[in-house]
């Protein structure tokens, strides 16, 4: 199932969802959460990512995005994508200040979010917290459990280049973990 493809991050089952999704759909939905695009947060030199079109893949591309390959994302830009799923589905744009006081510390002016889309319905994205909650708790992301918390979240690891040899390093690795809690 596509839970247990993500709650233990098989990279074959990763890449039959993308193969059965199709390559422009699977594109436009990395483009939808936000990844290869600069997040409009308004920081100097922020970097956009990058994500390749379709046009410029080569035939192997689809199963190495599948498995988060090919592609480069900001925290900030995975911070959003993640957030989306835990807002139902809507990408917001972020933002640094939440409101501005007065030196006597009243309120002067509260900064609204701004939507910027949605990228999945909101069932589309109560289907994948539950994923991501399963994650937490029977998949790679265990160490992500807080007592008494639900907690929905995805593991991840990149190999990282050997600068000696110019090759994928084989004891190297970069590890993450993105999630939301309360779910």
């Amino acid at each position: 199932s596509v839970k247990d493809i993500l709650a233990h991050s098989s990279n074959i089952g990763a890449y039959m969802v993308a193969k059965a999704t199709g390559r422009q759909p699977f594109y436009d939905c990395i483009k939808r959460f936000g990844l290869g695009e600069v997040t409009a947060l308004g920081l100097p030199r922020e970097a956009s990512g990058k994500i390749r079109p379709v046009d410029k893949w080569t035939s192997s591309s689809l199963s190495r995005l599948a498995m988060g390959y090919e592609v480069s994302a900001t925290p900030l830009q995975m911070t959003m994508a993640v957030a989306s799923i835990a807002n139902g589905g809507k990408l917001m744009q972020p933002r640094l200040v939440d409101r501005i006081l007065s030196s006597d510390r009243a309120e002067c002016q509260t900064i609204e979010p701004i939507m910027v889309r949605e990228v999945c319905s909101p069932g589309t994205a109560a289907k994948v917290t539950e994923a991501m909650e399963f994650v937490v708790t029977d998949g790679t992301g265990k160490s992500g459990a807080i007592e008494g918390v639900r907690v929905a979240g995805k593991t991840g690891t990149a190999q990282l280049i050997d600068r000696a040899t110019g090759k994928y390093s084989k004891v190297h690795r970069a590890v993450s973990f993105a999630g939301f809690a309360p779910v």
